[in-house]
């Protein structure tokens, strides 16, 4: 097959032969940038690369760019906890996998609750401590989740808006 020039660099999606059955021609497929070369053509999957001779190729076509992979969330969750091990707020109290955080109103940061999880109660009731550890700190309540989380829909199913211009 004659592989068009303006292929080269792009995703693609490549069928090939990869051998014969019976008589009958097996085929195998490969979606990742393509890299064009004089008697092979290597295609870099997120498995790797996977090399392949100009005369096996049976079909390439143009793809989409990949979605790009979300990591999940206890992925998300442990970086979150390690950036608040590493700058954290004066007052900081555990409530399950929320952390309850004070400095004065210094920062908005260091002035809410960090939901990374199950706070160890119904999340109505505790939004509820969270009001109340931001009234004896003399802070305003708020709850830092990340965006799209199972923790971001709870605290908004309860009625809290996502601030997202505090800094």
């Amino acid at each position: 097959m004659d592989l068009p020039e303006s292929l080269d660099g792009r995703r693609v999606s490549l069928r090939h032969r990869v051998g014969e059955r019976d008589g009958r021609p097996l085929h195998s497929d490969a979606v990742g940038e393509l890299t064009l070369g004089a008697d092979a053509v290597t295609v870099q999957t997120r498995r790797g690369p996977v090399r392949v001779r100009r005369d096996a190729v049976v079909a390439v076509r143009a793809v989409p760019p990949a979605v790009p992979r979300r990591p999940s969330w206890a992925v998300v969750a442990r970086l979150e906890e390690l950036c608040a091990d590493a700058w954290p707020a004066l007052v900081e109290q555990r409530m399950g996998a929320w952390r309850l955080r004070a400095a004065g109103g210094y920062t908005a940061r260091a002035n809410t609750a960090l939901a990374l999880g199950d706070p160890g109660m119904p999340v109505p009731d505790a939004l509820d401590a969270v009001r109340a550890f931001a009234a004896a700190h003399g802070v305003p309540p708020r709850v830092t989740v990340p965006a799209g989380s199972p923790w971001d829909t709870a605290v908004g199913r309860a009625g809290w808006t996502i601030d997202v211009g505090h800094g």
